[in-house]
């Protein structure tokens, strides 16, 4: 049994693919090779690459913390860089994977809700 794809040789046979404006496949239904196929909407959700920008309290275990509203969310983290604005103030750029924008706004919004956070923002690059 061949797999159907798209543009392809399967087994030694020719596939091909109509769409609803081609013609050239007309009389198809006629001949009993031929079948109907139906394809089924994908069921994934899509997922948007998002940059924020974190500014917390320079200390010990304020990245953990962040990290683990975004692992309770089920939000995948691609990349995080920090770095020291001064003595006391660390920045966060966290690139991370989220479904939908009330997702990114809950997850702002429990970000800027721990006591350690004085920023969350998100960073729009118009590249």
């Amino acid at each position: 049994m061949a797999i159907l794809r798209g543009g392809v040789k399967i087994f030694g046979q020719d596939i091909r693919l109509g769409f609803p404006r081609d013609r050239s496949l007309d009389n198809i239904n006629k001949d009993p090779r031929y079948f109907s196929a139906y394809w089924e909407a994908s069921r994934k959700a899509h997922l948007y690459l998002v940059l924020l920008k974190i500014t917390t309290e320079n200390k010990v275990g304020v990245l953990s913390d962040i990290v683990s509203i975004f692992a309770k969310a089920g939000m995948n983290i691609e990349q995080v860089n920090t770095k020291a604005v001064d003595q006391k103030f660390s920045e966060f750029s966290l690139e991370a994977n989220i479904e939908s924008l009330d997702d990114l706004k809950k997850i702002m919004s429990k970000v800027r809700s721990k006591k350690f956070t004085s920023s969350c923002v998100r960073d729009i690059n118009d590249k």
